[in-house]
């Protein structure tokens, strides 16, 4: 079927105390059938798909925190292709982001 993945894992790890708190997700995704072509041919398979995104958050008083998040650190490219490798149709690169917000609650 496609879109279908046969092997998927998510790990998420949480640790905290009053103060702050940090997070960390890493998901992986085997490779799949993305589209069904006229023949094998023209079947798209799209690779394996790694992501890691990690965040850090900084409660200073009960009304102000901070919060520092990192995106996709790996940059692993989402990269399909026509019935094998040499023939790529899409390699996309998301990119890395990161994020420094300050929340002030009245």
């Amino acid at each position: 079927m496609p879109e279908r993945a046969e092997h998927r894992l998510m790990l998420n790890v949480l640790v905290k105390n009053n103060q702050w708190q940090y997070t960390t997700n890493l998901a992986w995704q085997s490779e799949a059938l993305d589209d069904v072509g006229a023949d094998a041919q023209q079947d798209t398979i799209r690779e394996k798909v790694l992501s890691w995104n990690q965040s850090f958050s900084w409660r200073f008083s009960e009304h102000l925190s901070t919060k520092f998040s990192l995106n996709n650190i790996l940059n692993y490219p989402d990269r399909s292709y026509l019935s094998e490798q040499k023939r790529v149709i899409n390699n996309l690169y998301s990119g890395t982001t990161a994020k420094l917000s300050l929340h002030y609650t009245f």
